[in-house]
């Protein structure tokens, strides 16, 4: 029915439009993403404030060890999650009861896992409040 050479120019053609479909789609969530790290910080103040929790900034700089999937732990030694993102002075939590940000100053020290400088119910206060 169809010459082949016109099967050939039809593949080129959706190939090209999905190329082009990818990199749209692409752009908008950087944008999204972009747009969504510039108002995460006055969020998580926001939240902060609320919860009544003082926030006190410390010049330790841990953020470069921090990878994702890393485990996070409390100083009471019990399991917070593991890190999803790291978003300018916060990390974002995967939990199993649901996403967390959690301050960066909270970060007492990163070997192979993240230890807090604040116990599990403080951690956990947070997070019902995101």
């Amino acid at each position: 029915m169809f010459p082949e050479s016109g099967f050939k120019s039809m593949n080129n053609i959706l190939t090209t439009k999905k190329i082009a479909t990818q990199d749209k789609l692409s752009g908008m969530v950087k944008t999204a993403s972009d747009r969504l790290a510039k108002y995460t910080d006055t969020a998580v103040n926001f939240v902060l404030e609320r919860a009544g929790i003082k926030v006190e900034h410390d010049d330790s700089n841990c953020r470069d060890e921090i990878r994702k999937n890393m485990i996070v732990v409390a100083a009471c030694g019990r399991r917070v999650g593991y890190v999803d993102e790291v978003f300018g002075d916060y990390i974002k939590l995967t939990c199993f009861q649901g996403p967390s940000l959690i301050p960066m100053h909270w970060v007492n020290r990163v070997d192979s896992l993240i230890f807090l400088e604040r116990d599990y119910e403080e951690v956990t206060r947070i997070r019902s409040l995101v």
